[in-house]
């Protein structure tokens, strides 16, 4: 049986290489807005259409409020949380299996 992978997986495959080369090149230690404006140029190299800083409404109290989290939305797909240790920890859990 031939496995043909979906395009939800070919992006986010896309996606998670795109952070492995920015924490490649970077390293860690740095604020969350060098790895934000680094993916983000990964992204739009990798054609892939994304939002930054996006809004998530929230309803607190039945008052509907408008919260800006820091992460990107690519392709309707997938959601992206910046965290400066991420990638590192990411890295990290895989290489040492």
């Amino acid at each position: 049986m031939i496995y043909e992978r979906s395009i939800e997986d070919k992006i986010t495959e896309t996606i998670i290489g795109c952070g492995i080369e920015v924490h490649k090149i970077l390293g860690p230690g740095l604020l969350e807005s060098a790895y934000e404006e680094c993916l983000c140029y990964e992204l739009s190299q990798k054609n892939l259409s994304f939002q930054r800083q996006a809004d998530l409404p929230v309803i607190y109290k039945g008052v509907r409020l408008r919260v800006c989290l820091n992460f990107q939305a690519v392709s309707c797909l997938s959601i992206i949380r910046i965290i400066a240790n991420w990638i590192t920890a990411f890295e990290t859990s895989v290489f040492s299996s």
